[in-house]
């Protein structure tokens, strides 16, 4: 018993220095090994208190945009990004759906799927919760 007692955190230590993200496929469609495989998220804020860009319109479109940064996170290629919108509203101050552009190794860009104004995702506090996996070597 005393040998499992001292065992155990040892375990509990080892075991996430062992476990790591497993990547069957990628945007470039090349795969690296498994050890600089990682997993980085985040969130970017609604109003760019986080250092992050504000909500703002899509080149010429009704369309808004946020530019996410992924630097932080040290991808050598471009990361599998998923993307989720907190709406911290219902019904008229509901947060849209949002899709991605093409991610970077540095950032993604995400857009929202209808026409809206950049002001109403700010008023309605549409955070931008993020998950990116790739490689770091």
């Amino acid at each position: 018993m005393k040998l499992l007692s001292c065992l155990l955190p040892l375990l509990l230590l080892l075991l996430p220095a062992h476990s790591s993200p497993k990547i069957l496929t990628t945007p470039d469609g090349k795969t690296r090994s498994s050890s600089c495989a990682l997993t980085c998220s985040g969130v970017s804020m609604y109003d760019g208190s986080d250092g992050s860009d504000r909500w703002e319109y899509h080149d010429d479109s009704a369309q808004s945009t946020k530019d996410i940064s992924l630097s932080g996170c040290g991808f050598v290629t471009p990361p599998v990004v998923t993307v989720t919108i907190q709406s911290r509203g219902v019904d008229k101050y509901s947060c849209p759906p949002v899709y991605l552009l093409a991610p970077s190794k540095s950032y993604v860009e995400v857009l929202t799927v209808e026409d809206i104004a950049p002001g109403f995702l700010i008023r309605s506090k549409c955070n931008v919760f993020w998950i990116a996996t790739g490689y770091k070597c």
